[in-house]
């Protein structure tokens, strides 16, 4: 782990540790800052609720100690995307966002109205779910830009492609990943 990661991951340590059993108030604080942005404590406690919701793992707090390093190399990571689509002008619209909702809604078989309510209920804010899919959708964009001129597919590709999977079946394959 790098000097500045220890140095994040205390610090959002300390900022999260109880200042005693009574207390209700909420830590507010920087997790990390990336470039001129910064990450509060907030968004890193937000996000934790929405790995913990997604993923059904259930919340306490050996389970926050091993998320939370994961959950704020996300956000720092997800930040520098943005950053990066924001650079090559490709922000995403707030109509491509809602799109995305609908889309990830609908895969979980919910209008996005259902599914927000569903995720308010279960602690995660709108904004902190919005927030992902415009990132995603951000990065999407970059990648595909980047990789759009330097790859070219033509038809005569697919087939051959195509004819060569067809000529396997029957055989077996290895991955040289399943190998190790």
């Amino acid at each position: 782990m790098s000097v500045k990661k220890l140095f994040i991951f205390l610090s959002l340590l300390l900022c999260a540790a109880p200042f005693g059993p009574a207390r209700a108030e909420r830590v507010l604080g920087i997790a990390a800052v990336v470039n001129d942005a910064a990450i509060s404590m907030d968004d890193v406690e937000a996000r934790i609720k929405l790995v913990l919701v997604s993923s059904g793992l259930k919340d306490g707090k050996e389970i926050r100690a091993k998320v939370t390093p994961q959950v704020l190399e996300g956000l720092i990571d997800e930040q520098l995307k943005l950053q990066e689509a924001h650079r090559n002008k490709m922000d995403v619209s707030d109509e491509e966002v809602q799109e995305g909702l609908k889309i990830i809604a609908g895969q979980n078989k919910f209008t996005p109205e259902q599914f927000l309510e569903l995720m308010r209920r279960q602690g995660v804010s709108k904004e902190t779910l919005l927030s992902q899919i415009r990132a995603q959708l951000a990065w999407n964009n970059v990648v595909k830009d980047k990789l759009r001129s330097q790859v070219d597919v033509n038809e005569t590709d697919v087939d051959t492609r195509i004819q060569r999977l067809k000529s396997k079946i029957g055989q077996t394959e290895y991955l040289v990943s399943e190998i190790y």
